[in-house]
């Protein structure tokens, strides 16, 4: 049915979104003329489309809370689901400063405004894997929130993948870890060159935004 409807159209851009598994076989669309966006891409099966991360959930923009101080080196608040969380929660304790809310599920933790008043409220925010792909929205959370985020290079089955430069094809401006017990010397250094790392994550996130609009525009402009 949607292949039916694409020839319809004489030129266009489709955004392939919540395939956290990557099952949508894109590959098989036929068109003269189209742009394929793929959100969460997967390295060596979604090589030759365009790729958009998972970005930001939209109730964000409803429950900013008022900016107050950086009264936290470290925050994370979630689910401990898989060997990726599990590193994470075991070392969490062991780090000054830090506050660190495991829940039992999805969206059990704090409610959204608390939950992101205590990201904008710290200096750092790990972002393990998610449950089917590296990215997740904590990481584009943080930067929005003006927290520097720590970046998973390893899925949730532990397997090593570059995701964030395949995804966004340029250097992501944080740093990034395949072993979560080594958080604590991350964080040392991150808060060693503090806030200068963070404005320029941040700035990245931002430029990157405004570039990602300008070719979706020239997309459907031609």
């Amino acid at each position: 049915m949607l292949f039916r409807s694409l020839r319809k159209i004489k030129r266009v851009v489709l955004f392939i979104t919540a395939d956290e598994r990557g099952l949508f076989r894109a590959d098989k669309l036929k068109h003269s003329n189209i742009f394929t966006w793929i959100q969460s891409p997967y390295p060596g099966r979604h090589d030759n489309f365009f790729k958009m991360p998972i970005g930001l959930p939209s109730h964000l923009k409803d429950n900013l809370p008022e900016y107050t101080s950086k009264k936290n080196d470290v925050f994370f608040s979630g689910q401990i689901t898989h060997d990726r969380r599990k590193q994470l929660a075991e070392i969490m304790p062991s780090i000054p400063n830090a506050l660190f809310n495991p829940t039992p599920g999805f969206t059990q933790g704090y409610e959204p405004k608390e939950y992101y008043r205590h990201i904008l409220e710290s200096k750092i925010t790990p972002c393990p894997a998610g449950t089917s792909t590296i990215d997740s929205f904590r990481f584009y959370e943080a930067l929005e929130l003006l927290s520097l985020p720590v970046a998973d290079i390893r899925n949730s089955s532990n397997e090593k993948q570059d995701f964030w430069n395949f995804c966004f094809e340029q250097n992501v401006p944080v740093s990034k870890t395949a072993n979560w017990y080594t958080l604590p010397e991350i964080v040392l250094q991150d808060l060693n060159d503090y806030p200068a790392n963070m404005h320029r994550a941040v700035s990245w996130w931002i430029k990157y935004k405004r570039d990602f609009a300008y070719k979706i525009m020239e997309q459907l402009n031609g």
